[in-house]
């Protein structure tokens, strides 16, 4: 066992979960944790808001029975995500073309578009810097050639939109980029909406496929469909008659729960597809449980 551990090559560790450890280890009593946003009173335990207290004895009175879900999870909450997301009239959704999959908390929706993109032989994924270190480990342990986009600028305190714009402009036509755009992790930007129109043109004429990671829905200008507006004007400028993939990913983070939608111009693609990622889901539950215990006990 000892020679096959030693074969072992060391992650990266994750600064986020790094500093979250420092902070439990630290015997400081003015200590203060800003290792992960979330909302804690002032003894340092977890807030819970009325409402999602309300929520929660909601669910508990009305819903006594728990029936096995399917791969694809339950279709209220990826219904409701998707009118979240795209809005309650959308033209992809009244024509049923957007494939949702709810999928694990944790990045766990990228970890199924990884698979269905190696499935697309696609080879090389691109990030933008600096970059989501779980995206990093992701990439690389399903095997894609890692690049990365010039995305912020340590010394303007904010997104170099030049060097952003250029290098989208500049990667082979047909690239797959993972962009978050609001509440940027580990840097907390949000994309400007003057920019959206440019972002929209060069993607649409280099015919990129852009998987959009919105985690942080809420927090970037604390709007909902503020932080998902660039996402709605995507779906406004696609046409029909051209194949494009939009992804997303949002996530409830205590529960661990999120989806993944992908937006075709044909129901038939539509259709196909989605019966090969719901076979992917399913199949890549416990590897990615056992990814997660991984990546959580080599950070801590």
């Amino acid at each position: 066992m000892d020679k096959l551990l030693s074969s072992l090559e060391n992650i990266e560790v994750d600064n986020i979960l790094k500093t979250a450890r420092e902070f439990k280890e630290d015997t400081c009593e003015e200590k203060i944790n800003l290792s992960i946003g979330v909302c804690c009173n002032d003894d340092g335990d977890l807030h819970i808001f009325d409402s999602v207290l309300n929520a929660d004895k909601l669910v508990t009175e009305n819903y006594k029975e728990k029936p096995y879900l399917l791969g694809n999870g339950t279709e209220d909450f990826s219904t409701l995500t998707q009118n979240l997301i795209f809005g309650n009239n959308s033209k992809y959704i009244e024509d049923k073309k957007i494939c949702t999959i709810q999928c694990i908390g944790g990045s766990g929706a990228i970890f199924v578009l990884l698979e269905f993109l190696k499935m697309l032989n696609v080879e090389t994924l691109y990030v933008t810097n600096p970059p989501y270190i779980n995206h990093v480990n992701m990439i690389e342990s399903r095997g894609f050639n890692l690049k990365y986009i010039n995305f912020f600028d340590y010394n303007l305190i904010d997104i170099n939109y030049d060097l952003f714009l250029n290098d989208l402009r500049n990667i082979p036509n047909g690239s797959s980029v993972i962009l978050q755009i609001s509440c940027y992790n580990p840097c907390s930007v949000n994309i400007e909406e003057k920019y959206f129109d440019e972002i929209i043109e060069i993607v649409l004429h280099k015919k990129h496929v852009i998987i959009f990671d919105i985690a942080y829905q809420g927090f970037g200008h604390t709007n909902l469909e503020e932080d998902v507006l660039l996402i709605r004007k995507f779906e406004e400028k696609i046409s029909p008659f051209r194949y494009a993939n939009p992804f997303q990913k949002i996530c409830r983070f205590m529960e661990k729960e999120q989806v993944l939608c992908i937006l075709f111009a044909k129901i038939k693609k539509k259709k196909k597809s989605f019966l090969i990622i719901y076979v992917l889901s399913y199949v890549n539950f416990i590897r990615l449980l056992l990814y997660i215990r991984i990546v959580f006990y080599a950070n801590f």
